[in-house]
């Protein structure tokens, strides 16, 4: 996980990378989970759904979780007020 804040004049480009190692056929190459970058009002990235109920999923000890759950990643574009 990684997080930058750059001064750009009186504004502040902020930008966030999350990933983890967990790659397919056993290889552990990067897999990028959610990524997003802000900059004066315009936020752009795409990050996990916030449309889901974290309390029905089932306890298991699967990283990907139970067969047949899905998770979705999302793309967001934001324009904040001030």
């Amino acid at each position: 996980m990684v997080e930058f804040r750059q001064p750009l004049g009186n504004d502040t480009l902020k930008g966030f990378v999350d990933w983890d190692l967990y790659g397919t056929n056993g290889r552990n190459t990067p897999n990028v989970r959610s990524f997003w970058g802000q900059y004066k009002n315009f936020l752009a990235g795409q990050t996990w759904s916030a449309f889901r109920d974290p309390d029905a999923f089932p306890d298991t000890l699967d990283f990907h979780g139970a067969p047949g759950m899905m998770g979705l990643r999302t793309p967001q574009f934001d324009i904040r007020s001030r």
